[in-house]
């Protein structure tokens, strides 16, 4: 049986060619869960009889800096899971965050 993916030819090495710079910039990528080699990566294009697919998320980590961390040691659980919505829309909060992996779980669409 043939393999049909979702992407073809030179958008599919574009998107592969991608994740070869984020890896080598020490990203990690992972699928199901576990760090993956770039021979991996096809399988997050494969289309799947049973309509699933694999969805990418990207897992940023807060850069901190010394004087900052006393503050984050000092916080409430509550501070740290109810943040503001603008926080996330500002220059600011953008630069802070460093893109440490991408990770692909197979989704089902019912």
């Amino acid at each position: 049986m043939n393999k049909k993916y979702r992407l073809s030819g030179k958008n599919k090495k574009v998107f592969l060619d991608g994740l070869m710079q984020y890896h080598s910039k020490g990203i990690v990528i992972l699928i199901d869960g576990e760090e993956t080699e770039p021979s991996q990566w096809e399988k997050i294009l494969e289309i799947y009889a049973d309509g699933s697919f694999y969805m990418g998320d990207y897992i940023f980590q807060d850069e901190i800096s010394p004087q900052n961390e006393n503050n984050l040691q000092n916080q409430t659980l509550f501070d740290k899971v109810c943040e503001k919505q603008e926080e996330y829309q500002t220059e600011k909060s953008k630069s802070q965050k460093k893109l440490v992996e991408i990770r692909f779980d197979r989704v089902y669409h019912y």
